[in-house]
């Protein structure tokens, strides 16, 4: 990207979370200028862990959410998806090919989504995603 550094915030359950592909996509998003929050790397201990959603989510210009079985189940992911939805955050949804759309949360199945691919594929769609955004809002 040229040079305009923007912050993601990573919507993911650790439970059944591929943490190799997770730094993976964190390096192919660092290459475009993409840095990424996730809780596992960024709650210290004894931290209030809403506060810190809620304050990451403040910052981030963008929600990237990753749909997993458990992710689908989990509160603290819902919590997570509705802080973002109530901050009028972007969400762009990256899903792997096991999770029919059926299945995805009722505000995620109206969004444009990206497939769960290679680390760096999945970098690569969300960095277009994101210029894309840009040069609208530059253009309005």
């Amino acid at each position: 990207m040229s040079g305009t550094h923007k912050s993601l915030f990573l919507s993911y359950s650790r439970a059944d979370a591929d943490e190799a592909w997770i730094r993976a996509l964190d390096e192919a998003l660092q290459a475009h200028d993409l840095a990424l929050w996730r809780h596992s790397a960024s709650i210290a201990a004894g931290d209030s862990i809403p506060d810190a959603i809620s304050d990451a989510l403040r910052r981030c210009d963008a929600v990237l959410v990753l749909l997993s079985e458990q992710y689908l189940k989990s509160p603290w992911a819902a919590f997570e998806l509705g802080a973002a939805l109530s901050q009028g955050k972007r969400i762009i949804p990256i899903v792997p090919d096991n999770i029919e759309p059926a299945r995805w949360p009722a505000p995620l199945r109206i969004r444009q989504m990206t497939p769960m691919r290679t680390p760096v594929e999945t970098a690569e769609a969300i960095a277009r995603a994101l210029r894309t955004d840009s040069r609208m809002m530059e253009a309005g």
